[in-house]
């Protein structure tokens, strides 16, 4: 078998088990095998596949056809152009959040930021990426053990000098401020119907906060302010359909951003 007959079989599996992306999955299932890149598939069509890796991609096609995500098969995700190993017990991160990332780095840029904080960092991307492509020194956070963990790796593989701590929201920094906060804090209200691939094999400590989803954001806006310098801003993810409350939560001037699929879905707030 070849690698094009592979990713042909692939796809079509996917495709019939109703996967969204079937080819894009099949494909990227494809290169964590053969070690490639995307574009480098085509190259390696008639490239013969030796039967233990062909079973390899067969068992990680069952998983994702399924309803398994990528996250999961491989361990690990991709954000803003860098891998990061993601445990069970981390959430997968989107794409949706590298519109919060792009903003906080477009911020700390234009404010001459220094210093940022990450809480509910999770595998710890965002905090990676402050420090890696924003050139911060930054201090992440979270609750779970397992992601302080998994945080803390990613920074030292990726040569980032992020401090780790766990501990709930402000409670490992207290006294003292930063120049940027972000934070993609859980804002799933408690019993909404979700779909497969995160309600099975995504935390939910990672994903629910109260019935409305908005307990997070109640606690950021009373504590965030003791934690930020003058003039400060503080960076949030949210859920669709959150704006107007996060608005009426936060007595400060703000602006909103919307995702790459026009989803309202990450504010910056400013001190």
């Amino acid at each position: 078998m070849t690698v094009f007959q592979l990713r042909q079989r692939g796809r079509a599996a996917l495709t019939q088990a109703g996967v969204l992306d079937a080819a894009a999955d099949a494909d990227w299932l494809a290169c964590a095998l053969l070690s490639c890149e995307r574009g480098d598939l085509f190259l390696k069509g008639a490239q013969p596949v030796d039967a233990k890796t062909a079973a390899r991609y067969d068992d990680y096609i069952a998983r994702r056809a399924s309803g398994e995500p990528i996250g999961r098969i491989l361990k690990k995700a991709w954000f803003m152009g860098l891998a990061f190993e993601v445990p069970d017990q981390v959430l997968i991160p989107r794409s949706d959040t590298e519109t919060l990332c792009e903003q906080a780095l477009l911020t700390a840029r234009e404010t001459g930021a220094h210093t940022a904080l990450d809480l509910c960092t999770g595998s710890g991307v965002l905090a990676v990426c402050l420090a890696k492509l924003g050139g911060l020194a930054v201090t992440a956070s979270d609750l779970s053990l397992p992601c302080v963990q998994a945080a803390a790796r990613n920074a030292a593989v990726h040569g980032a000098a992020v401090r780790v701590l766990q501990g709930d929201l402000f409670e490992p920094v207290q006294g003292e401020r930063f120049d940027l906060i972000v934070c993609n804090p859980p804002y799933i209200p408690n019993g909404l119907p979700l779909m497969r691939e995160v309600a099975d094999f995504d935390p939910p400590l990672a994903l629910f906060a109260g019935a409305d989803g908005l307990d997070f954001y109640r606690r950021l806006a009373q504590e965030a302010p003791q934690y930020l310098n003058c003039g400060a801003s503080l960076l949030l993810e949210f859920g669709v359909g959150q704006q107007e409350a996060i608005f009426g939560l936060f007595a400060r001037p703000m602006q909103f951003f919307n995702d790459l699929n026009g989803v309202c879905r990450a504010v910056r707030i400013q001190y």
